[in-house]
């Protein structure tokens, strides 16, 4: 066979079939009971978190309930949805263990800088929905029938409504996954990303307002701005997936690695916004999203080097927040921008440098393992 033969990757190896399905079962057993778990968490509390999913639509006191168990079905739905959005970084996890052996070195990179910016976007694209879509698109449906109708909105209506409406959008904002991927198998370069941009902009224009039909192009506006933003970052991103040289990668994935406190930090602000704008406790939000985007993060330094993702780090996402509450309550703090600024930065600032000290503890012994490995592997570029 003619050109340099392509290299297995070290941790391949034949296994009878029921092997392959035995281990399934078992990560599909350790995703289901970490899903019951969340669940169980989260029922008893659905109820009160579900009033501020719906209040775009209508205050929940105007709503209506027209059968007996739609409020429990409601509160089953919502539970199951937090325990999936919740559990993403058990069902990464468990999904890669199944995986890894069969996967190249290029692959699990490639993988590792989509993981955690997936989230980012679905939850960045869910935001705008709620906030920015939703209450129009509500006022538009409501106003059209007035005078021929009143409106008798039920719960369950309005809140798979607004849920349908946040995973649209979700999914919508994976458009720089869907464009990095098709240049990661070439079937568009970055050269047509930047020379077609024009015409793809007047596309993401015509597609929000299909989406959202307000008379008043604000949330159309709004919608494309921020698509043209994902896709000018996309196509920068691009360049990375198509590198001269393999040291082009390298760079890259070694400044990606050292991210992880950016990514807590965007939680931190984006959980603000949210806490804020739906006038509930701050502090769940901003620990929640933080501690999610971080754990993402640290999925893929875990691709990239097979570092463990349990990190002191991970600390700093909900310890800073926790302090700077208690802050808040008992010494009376402003609750204003500086505030805000403050429990961002230290979030940040504390995630680096538990970083930093975990590495220097424990960093060492790893680096020279994922080193090791990564000389089985071949340690070929992206091509």
């Amino acid at each position: 066979m003619a050109g340099p033969s392509r290299k297995l990757p070290s941790k391949d190896k034949k296994r009878p079939l029921m092997e392959h399905i035995d281990e399934l079962r078992t990560r599909l057993l350790i995703i289901i009971v970490g899903i019951i778990v969340l669940i169980a968490i989260s029922f008893p509390l659905s109820f009160e978190l579900v009033e501020p999913i719906v209040s775009p639509v209508a205050p929940p006191d105007e709503l209506y309930i027209y059968d007996p168990l739609e409020t429990i079905k409601m509160q089953l739905l919502f539970s199951v949805l937090f325990a999936v959005a919740f559990g993403l970084p058990l069902i990464m996890h468990q999904t890669y263990e199944f995986m890894e052996p069969g996967l190249f070195e290029n692959e699990r990179r490639f993988f590792a800088i989509l993981t955690p910016s997936s989230i980012l976007l679905f939850l960045l694209g869910a935001t705008i929905a709620y906030f920015f879509i939703v209450p129009p698109l509500a006022y538009i449906a409501l106003f059209i029938g007035e005078g021929m109708a009143i409106p008798e909105i039920s719960i369950a209506m309005a809140f798979n409504f607004v849920v349908a409406l946040m995973a649209t959008f979700g999914f919508l904002f994976q458009l720089p996954i869907i464009i990095l991927f098709a240049v990661r198998i070439e079937l568009i370069s970055p050269q047509f990303l930047i020379e077609k941009r024009i015409y793809i902009y007047l596309g993401f224009f015509i597609v929000a307002t299909l989406l959202s039909p307000d008379p008043t192009f604000t949330s159309q506006t709004i919608v494309t701005v921020v698509f043209i933003i994902l896709y000018e970052i996309s196509s920068r991103l691009s360049w990375y997936l198509t590198p001269k040289t393999d040291s082009d990668i390298t760079n890259f994935l070694e400044r990606f690695k050292r991210l992880g406190p950016w990514f807590s930090g965007s939680g931190v602000a984006l959980g603000f916004f949210i806490s804020i704008n739906i006038d509930f406790v701050w502090l769940p939000i901003v620990v929640a999203i933080s501690f999610i985007l971080y754990i993402a993060q640290r999925f893929s330094v875990l691709l990239i080097e097979w570092e463990k993702m349990l990190n002191l780090g991970m600390i700093g996402t909900f310890l800073f927040p926790l302090i700077s509450y208690l802050l808040l309550e008992y010494y009376y703090l402003e609750y204003n921008l500086l505030f805000f600024v403050f429990v961002t930065a230290g979030t940040a600032i504390l995630t680096y440098l538990l970083e930093k000290l975990h590495k220097r503890r424990w960093g060492g012994k790893r680096k020279k393992k994922s080193r090791n490995d990564r000389g089985m592997m071949g340690g070929h570029g992206p091509h």
